[in-house]
């Protein structure tokens, strides 16, 4: 099928923007009509909300060549982002804002966030990819990223392709280590956040940011 360029791009943009709207109407419609004027039969564009659509067209054998911007549409759709400026308040914040994005890929991702002196979010920065240890995620890489952004704090994240987001015994040493550096620095570690399927896991929250 000879799919045509997207003419609703920038009403699926402004939907995106509205996380908590994922299943109203008005929001559904203008995703099938997107999808009508990429020439899918209509019939076929049926769902309680974005993700059980786009699914049973993923079975049905269509597959746009914009496939990735509506994957990240739904990302947008599910998740509560911070924008620059938010206040990090606590780790439930940042599961919010990483949970789609990392649940489902196949290998792990360490990915900082910075903060400003009052804690409010600044920017992110993928460190590494791979399975993590000790010589992979690196103080030096975490904190060059930290110090380039002008950071005073950050926060640590990455994914558990398993789902089970329950820290690991290399998990907790790489967060000691990176507390101690981010002390040396001045830039603190406040927490290390990992995140699974639908679940995540924060060192800060049970006690274990510390060696102490």
């Amino acid at each position: 099928m000879k799919y045509q360029q997207l003419s609703l791009f920038d009403d699926l943009l402004n939907v995106a923007e509205s996380p908590s709207l994922l299943t109203k109407r008005k929001n559904l419609q203008i995703l099938q009509n997107y999808f009508v004027d990429l020439g899918i039969p209509k019939n076929l564009l049926w769902g309680n909300d974005v993700r059980q659509m786009i699914d049973h067209l993923l079975v049905n054998g269509y597959y746009p060549k914009q496939a990735w911007a509506l994957w990240e549409l739904c990302n947008r759709f599910s998740e509560t982002r911070l924008s620059v400026g938010d206040q990090f308040s606590c780790s439930k914040d940042i599961f919010e804002h990483f949970k789609s994005r990392l649940k489902d890929l196949n290998q792990e991702q360490f990915i900082i966030v910075c903060l400003n002196n009052k804690h409010c979010y600044m920017c992110e920065m993928i460190v590494t990819k791979g399975t993590l240890n000790k010589s992979l995620v690196h103080p030096r890489e975490v904190f060059a990223c930290a110090i380039e952004n002008r950071s005073a704090a950050i926060v640590c994240v990455h994914n558990h392709p398993s789902g089970d987001p329950k820290a690991s015994k290399d998990d907790i040493q790489i967060t000691h280590r990176l507390k101690k550096v981010g002390t040396v620095v001045g830039i603190p570690l406040l927490d290390h956040v990992i995140i699974g399927n639908d679940r995540y896991f924060s060192l800060a929250d049970q006690g274990l940011l510390s060696d102490e």
